[in-house]
């Protein structure tokens, strides 16, 4: 999802497991990139968390990324994250089917 908070966008990701009872915590949100036709921003995630205390669903974690460029609402959008593992190793998980939303 891009949010979109004073006409910057904001990345918020949240990946869940389909098999397990957790995540574990040493997989956590690290890059997004989010592709809008021929445009790329790409950021550091500037937040991450887990969310059994959150969420009904205990193996769910997000990050957050802001600071982005000012896209249409509705407009489709591609985007692959960027997951670190406790060696430092960047895993890609990508999403083809994004939507714009408004936070508002």
């Amino acid at each position: 999802m891009l949010g979109n908070d004073d006409q910057r966008a904001t990345a918020d990701v949240r990946m869940r497991s389909a098999d397990v009872d957790t995540i574990p915590v040493m997989l956590r949100p690290k890059y997004v990139w989010v592709i809008h036709g021929a445009e790329v921003w790409g950021a550091e995630f500037s937040r991450s968390y887990s969310w059994p205390a959150y969420s009904t669903h205990p193996a769910e974690v997000q990050g957050v990324a802001v600071g982005g460029p000012e896209w249409q609402v509705e407009d489709s959008v591609r985007v692959i994250t960027g997951i670190s593992d406790s060696t430092g190793a960047v895993h890609l998980l990508r999403c083809p089917d994004g939507i714009i939303t408004s936070s508002s």
